[in-house]
């Protein structure tokens, strides 16, 4: 079982995946990705994280502020769309070319959510 903190309809409802169930691997992968990337964001240990799914229908929605919720919902959608929208600022710099990339309607969701701030 995988923990994360949105469920597979909400993202379907919001990224418009139809009622099909062909893409649910990728919605979970897509779901756990979000939600460890919102983990990561607030001081989370994402590292020692022991996420594998073999089979969809083995997530587990936990209980979280309304604003990991949100940011977790936000980041699956950036991550679901990435492949057909140019996400990201490109320029151009001393050292090439350069992206760089964020997801700020999520970010500033979590502003005050971060609990390790990596000081030992």
């Amino acid at each position: 079982m995988t923990d994360v903190y949105a469920s597979r309809a909400e993202l379907r409802a919001l990224v418009g995946a139809g009622a099909s169930t062909d893409l649910d691997t990728r919605l979970d992968w897509t779901l756990i990705a979000a939600t460890l990337w919102v983990r990561y964001k607030v001081g989370d240990d994402v590292a020692t994280d022991d996420t594998d799914i073999t089979t969809p229908g083995t997530l587990t929605v936990v209980a979280t502020t309304a604003a990991k919720h949100a940011a977790c919902l936000a980041a699956a959608t950036r991550f679901w769309k990435a492949p057909e929208v140019p996400f990201g600022v490109m320029g151009m710099g001393d050292y090439g070319v350069t992206i760089k990339t964020s997801i700020p309607e999520a970010e500033v969701l979590l502003l005050g959510q971060r609990s390790d701030f990596g000081f030992a």
